[in-house]
């Protein structure tokens, strides 16, 4: 049997495949993976990792990046609700780095000035709740990653599985004594602490990252894209038999770079990152 930390299950070896912790698509690896529920997967990979990816601040990075995913195709910004300024006429726009801006018009009216695209309309929402349930998504499978049954056994992970699947108004109204504390891009009012963690995965350069660092009665997690924060999540845990040596002296850091997986303990990634800049590399070592 095999534990699923997303389900909180065992399950047959024939119900689960493999999970990338931080998909490829946002600068993931192979190897940074878990095995998890086929199902959940499925329904989790739909609903929060392509959701997140269609974000206008992670499509503008992978883009210019050019970050694949499973398919191996170079990625694009796309927008099919664009529209011409100068005649109010729908466009598409497709933005790739080797090519730059491409337009089309898909209706143009008989006798109609065809768009000239010098000035082009269009509109992004972002919705910040994704941005919690990837970081709760993450937090779920990087804690069982890095420390197995310690953190399966020690960690409110109930409540990071009611972040990773419940909208914001469903905890209110069902979980009004969720005691996890989160964060996002979105959110206002910034503490030293979130500073701390928004310069380290600016540190990493274009690469993503997750950080994950214990205290006595609690576990943090943190997350970064391609080189921009994600969200934190602060949840309830009893660490005291996480190991604290090592890799793991003061929590772990975990970062894709260069197709390999570089891990670090966070008290010295604080130190390489303190330290006074000599050049631009950004390599992560132990």
């Amino acid at each position: 049997m095999i534990y699923c930390p997303y389900t909180d299950k065992e399950l047959d070896e024939s119900k689960v495949n493999s999970e990338h912790i931080i998909p490829l698509s946002l600068g993931g690896i192979n190897g940074l993976e878990i095995p998890v529920c086929k199902d959940f997967n499925s329904k989790i990979g739909s609903e929060v990792d392509a959701k997140i990816g269609q974000e206008l601040v992670i499509q503008s990075r992978r883009a210019k990046l050019e970050v694949k995913g499973h398919s191996g195709k170079i990625p694009f910004m796309y927008y099919k609700n664009g529209k011409d300024a100068d005649t109010g006429l729908p466009l598409q726009v497709k933005i790739t780095k080797e090519k730059g801006v491409e337009l089309r018009a898909p209706y143009v009216p008989e006798e109609s000035p065809h768009p000239t695209g010098r000035k082009i309309q269009f509109s992004a929402v972002s919705d910040m709740e994704i941005w919690l349930k990837y970081t709760a998504k993450v937090a779920l499978s990087s804690g069982y990653f890095i420390y197995g049954d310690e953190f399966r056994h020690n960690v409110n992970t109930k409540e990071l599985r009611a972040i990773m699947t419940m909208s914001h108004e469903e905890i209110r109204r069902d979980m009004p004594e969720i005691q996890a504390q989160a964060h996002c891009i979105y959110t206002e009012d910034d503490t030293k602490e979130v500073k701390l963690y928004k310069k380290v995965c600016e540190a990493v350069g274009d690469h993503s990252c997750i950080g994950i660092v214990p205290s006595d009665n609690y576990l943090t997690f943190f997350t970064g894209i391609l080189g921009g924060y994600v969200g934190m999540i602060k949840v309830d845990a009893n660490t005291t038999g996480f190991p604290n040596e090592g890799e793991y002296y003061w929590g772990h850091f975990i970062s894709p770079q260069n197709g390999q997986l570089n891990r670090a303990s966070y008290r010295r990634l604080l130190q390489k990152l303190l330290k006074p800049k000599t050049n631009k590399g950004n390599h992560v070592d132990k």
